[in-house]
């Protein structure tokens, strides 16, 4: 319990600094979007500072040309007023001009600083997340002691099916472990085998265990498919998702099916069925609770069962999460 705690004390932490650094990126962008917008209303007054440019022009043009022809006092007088009008809207325009220039530097500015922001974002989501995926690894060491694979098992970069397999091992194989965390035994060379097909050497059978596919004998068989994200796989067999999050929090490994034909068949699944999921081993159903759509996982605290299956729905919000435990 307490390495659980700490685990997700640990995710609570990343996550917080994933807030900080998404308030951060959300600021630059208003303060991008800011000068944009300020950049925008100074060409709009360099546009209107034109116009008045050009109408002053034109009325200092009919004003020269009426103190040409009448040559009186008041006709000059108008013209040089107009004259005047003209300079003053040049110097408008220029300075509507200078405004732009200054708010476009500051666009650039600004947007340079959110492109670094978002960036720095980036790069801070991967180093979380590699905090992350070490933090739900959670290996426990133990001493070194020297295994023999019972049959052909993939060897993968964590430890669980949603993890990547990263090669194979053939029966017979020895190695070294060092570590162990959810039903996997860690490597000397950091990579993960399930528990299942390890054994001592003098424990290990003398020929390689073959496993069964005649699913006559399973009420169910399945396999994991991948990581906390849907695809719509094995159809009704109804390939699982790996979720780490719920994982962690309650301390056993947690599989949803989504919502694959209508969350059958762990719906069938009653206490005492089998369900073999493949690279992992044969359980048996010893626990079924009845959930709602946006219950926290703490509702599920308490199952019996080293694995826990949920189906996406039971009946309108309603779920449905089956416990097992190896056979």
């Amino acid at each position: 319990q307490e390495e659980i705690n700490r685990r997700i004390a640990l995710s609570d932490e990343i996550q917080k600094k994933l807030d900080e650094t998404a308030e951060y990126v959300d600021w630059e962008s208003s303060q991008a979007e800011m000068a944009h917008e300020e950049l925008a209303r100074k060409a709009q007054l360099v546009t209107r500072a034109e116009e008045e440019l050009a109408d002053a022009t034109k009325e200092a043009e009919e004003a020269q040309a009426r103190a040409d022809q009448e040559g009186t006092a008041e006709a000059k007088d108008a013209a040089a007023a107009a004259h005047a009008k003209v300079a003053t809207a040049k110097g408008l325009v220029a300075d509507a001009k200078t405004a732009v220039e200054q708010a476009r530097v500051a666009a650039e500015d600004q947007a340079r600083s959110q492109r670094e922001a978002e960036a720095s974002a980036i790069a801070e989501r991967y180093a979380q997340q590699e905090a992350h995926s070490e933090n739900l690894q959670g290996v426990n060491p133990i001493p070194p002691e020297e295994m023999i694979t019972t049959a052909a098992v993939n060897v993968r970069n964590g430890p669980g099916l949603g993890y990547v397999k990263t090669g194979e091992l053939e029966a017979n194989a020895k190695v070294t472990v060092n570590g162990e965390a959810y039903g996997f035994y860690r490597l000397t060379d950091g990579s993960f085998v399930s528990t299942q097909y390890l054994s001592s050497p003098s424990e290990a059978p003398t020929k390689p265990v073959k496993v069964t596919e005649e699913k006559s004998e399973y009420t169910w068989q399945t396999y994991v498919a991948n990581i906390d994200h849907q695809a719509a796989v094995d159809k009704c067999a109804g390939g699982l998702t790996y979720s780490p999050d719920v994982s962690t929090y309650l301390g056993k490994d947690y599989y949803p099916i989504h919502n694959h034909c209508s969350g059958q068949p762990i719906l069938s699944l009653v206490k005492g069925n089998t369900v073999e999921i493949k690279d992992l081993g044969v359980f048996v159903v010893v626990d079924t609770r009845d959930i709602t759509k946006g219950d926290k996982a703490g509702v599920l605290q308490g199952m019996e069962g080293t694995i826990l299956l949920q189906t996406c729905h039971n009946s309108g919000d309603g779920m449905r999460v089956v416990g097992l435990v190896r056979a």
